[in-house]
């Protein structure tokens, strides 16, 4: 709740990033949607209405993921000076840039393998495919910039 409430702030006093912001939000807010994935064999906490329990989906994490997404939007432009659409379309045209959907893809497509090829909890497979996602990403931007 805390995040939505630093999300409901940044909304409000950045009119400049209303649409951009809100659009994101509701793209990572998808997101929330994977609890299944998790529970309960990572997460079995009580939510509200005990939704998680009966359901597999709770308004938590699709608030969560709501929250985060806008946030990290918001914090891009205020401390880069730049939106994350004008960084792109900036590096659009150099060729490693294409590459970087593959990068972006490595840690979805890292989790499924590893959800059907191993037993470990889902949470430990998430962390190992985003730290690969995130090495994939660095590489392709490294490799751009240089």
């Amino acid at each position: 709740m805390a995040l939505t409430v630093v999300w409901v702030a940044v909304h409000a006093l950045r009119d400049d990033l209303n649409a951009s912001m809100l659009r994101v939000s509701l793209y990572t807010g998808l997101l929330g949607l994977t609890e299944p994935l998790f529970v309960p064999r990572y997460w079995n906490l009580f939510t509200f209405l005990d939704l998680a329990h009966r359901t597999g989906f709770d308004l938590e994490s699709l608030l969560f993921a709501f929250s985060i997404g806008g946030i990290a939007f918001a914090c891009y432009e205020l401390l880069f000076h730049m939106g994350p659409v004008e960084t792109i379309a900036a590096e659009r045209d150099k060729g490693l840039h294409r590459q970087h959907t593959l990068a972006v893809l490595s840690a979805p497509a890292l989790f499924g393998i590893l959800s059907v090829t191993t037993r470990l909890n889902p949470i430990y497979l998430s962390a190992i495919a985003l730290v690969a996602g995130f090495f994939a990403t660095l590489s392709i931007a490294v490799a751009t910039c240089g």
